[in-house]
């Protein structure tokens, strides 16, 4: 019994952080980032200002619960696996496990959050941080996996496939690309270069 109503907690908690999220969104379409405050969304979700901080540490926060899911799995998903392979294409699994994970959220999701970051500088800002935050994460676990690979060649690596990641599902998006599937292949594609281009690296 405890632990159904552990479970009942956790969705009623969940459905409350989305609908935070949804609120924040809906309300940022309509009034602009810098028009939306806490109280807005708070009432729009018909919560309490006081409920909105139970869940977000700031306003910033609401518009970034799918990407700080992905970055808790990120946690989950890593240390690569390793030495049995060199360390780029360990790199290159771990991206591919990453990536599966999410889905297909990740790619359908790209214009939605680019259009939202074009117009809020605050999120963009947030968003960077939060890109950051996954680069050092991987490098991390690179270098975990590969304890001589030096702490440049790690960041290097990491930066340059994170970096191709972004470029390609942003550029089919932008292209008008909608379709999960030939944007997942541009993105095997963009792995499949960096991987390649950066094999010699720990040698």
């Amino acid at each position: 019994m405890a632990g159904v109503t552990i479970g009942l907690r956790e969705r009623k908690k969940e459905q409350t952080r989305r609908a935070l999220a949804d609120a924040a969104r809906r309300l940022v379409a309509d009034r602009g980032y810098a028009g939306t405050t806490v109280a807005d969304i708070a009432a729009e979700a018909n919560v309490s200002p006081r409920t909105f901080f139970t869940y977000f540490a700031a306003k910033e926060d609401a518009f970034f619960v799918d990407t700080d899911r992905r970055l808790a799995m990120i946690a989950e998903l890593l240390p690569l696996d390793g030495p049995s392979t060199s360390p780029a294409h360990a790199l290159r699994q771990g991206l591919e496990r990453i990536l599966e994970a999410a889905g297909g959220d990740l790619i359908r999701g790209a214009g939605a959050r680019d259009d939202l970051l074009a117009q809020a500088p605050e999120l963009a800002a947030a968003a960077m941080r939060r890109l950051q935050a996954a680069q050092q994460a991987l490098a991390a676990s690179l270098r975990a996996a590969y304890p001589r690979l030096p702490a440049i060649d790690a960041a290097a690596m990491t930066g340059a496939a994170v970096g191709a990641l972004v470029a390609v599902v942003l550029g089919a998006v932008r292209s008008g690309g909608d379709d999960p599937d030939g944007v997942r292949a541009a993105v095997v594609r963009a792995l499949d270069l960096v991987e390649h281009g950066i094999e010699a690296v720990g040698d």
